[in-house]
């Protein structure tokens, strides 16, 4: 059977706590469900960039 190869995008997820809104978190996932698993829970998502293209 042939290899299947699929492109997938990290992306750069920025964040700011709800208990201090100056507090800023940054975390690196494959998608919004990781990002929100690496981050507290009093943490808000509020924008995301591409990180680089990776291989899967």
């Amino acid at each position: 059977m042939p290899t299947l190869h699929r492109t997938r995008t990290l992306k750069r997820f920025n964040a700011v706590s709800t208990l201090n809104p100056i507090n800023r978190l940054t975390v690196t996932a494959f998608s919004l469900r990781e990002a929100r698993g690496l981050l507290p829970a009093a943490a808000v998502v509020v924008g995301w960039a591409p990180a680089r293209e990776v291989r899967a």
